[in-house]
């Protein structure tokens, strides 16, 4: 089993490191057994192979694929009520909301395309506008200088 040659490994590191006077000893822990997993994992597997099954295109679908998976129970209260700062978004970029109006909309669900992906109220960005470097002004600008 390759777990158990990695563990014969580190072992022999450790024996060496002992003897050519690195440590003193060392001490090795190890979980109880049946205490080897951590809970949000297994939780995050249910999610993982729930969403894989499921056609995602918006926030409420994916709403529902957490909603569906039944894992807490119904008296299960937060740690803490205290919410975190709250985070002012600037919104997209009129290229970035005309991208995704004219090339993601048509991989959306009919009834999500106008959440995830409407019709931007800005106008379409020209084409300087939509590339990332300044385009050159003359001829003499577009020429390389050595």
């Amino acid at each position: 089993c390759t777990g158990q040659n990695k563990n014969n490994a580190l072992l022999q590191y450790l024996c060496w490191r002992v003897l050519v006077r690195l440590h003193k000893k060392v001490t090795m822990s190890f979980l109880l057994v049946g205490h080897t997993k951590f809970s949000p994992d297994w939780c995050f597997g249910l999610l993982k192979q729930r969403f894989r099954r499921t056609f995602v295109s918006s926030l409420q679908d994916l709403v529902d694929v957490v909603n569906t998976i039944k894992i807490l129970s119904s008296d299960w209260t937060p740690l803490s009520h205290d919410l975190p700062p709250t985070i002012t978004l600037t919104g997209l970029s009129s290229n970035r909301q005309w991208y995704l109006f004219q090339q993601i909309r048509e991989f959306c669900r009919e009834g999500s395309q106008d959440l995830t992906c409407p019709r931007p109220t800005l106008q379409p960005p020209t084409c300087e506008e939509s590339m990332d470097l300044p385009l050159p002004q003359t001829a003499e600008d577009a020429t390389p200088q050595q």
